[in-house]
C-alpha cells in the first residue's frame, strides 16, 4: 500500500490491516473527516471500525491526543453524527491511553 493514496474500501474488504506505509497521523487525520460523513457506509462501517480497531490494538498511541482534542471539539457541531462519534472516540481514546 502507497503511502499516496489511502484504498479505505480495501481496508475495509480485508477486515481491517493495519495500513503500515500510511504516516499515523495522517489516518487520523483521514479518519476524523469521515466520521463526519453522513453516510453510515463511510462513517460507522469504515472510519469508526477502523479507528476503534486501531485504537484499541495500539497503532495510534501516537496521535492519541490530536484524536481526542478533534473528538472534544465536536461536540458542539452541528450536525449529529459529528457530536455522536465524538463521544464514541473518546471513549476508544481514553481504553487506549489506559
Amino acid at each position: 500500500m502507497s503511502a499516496d493514496f489511502v484504498d479505505w474500501p480495501s481496508i475495509a474488504a480485508d477486515d481491517f490491516p493495519f495500513p503500515q506505509a500510511v504516516p499515523r497521523a495522517r489516518l487520523a487525520d483521514e479518519l476524523s473527516v469521515m466520521l463526519l460523513s453522513p453516510d453510515p457506509a463511510i462513517r460507522d462501517d469504515c472510519a469508526y471500525t477502523a479507528a476503534a480497531r486501531w485504537i484499541g490494538e495500539g497503532h495510534l498511541d501516537d496521535v492519541l491526543e490530536a484524536l481526542g482534542d478533534t473528538a472534544a471539539s465536536r461536540f458542539i457541531h452541528p450536525e449529529i453524527q459529528a457530536r455522536t462519534f465524538a463521544s464514541l472516540i473518546l471513549c476508544s481514546v481514553r481504553k487506549g491511553s489506559a
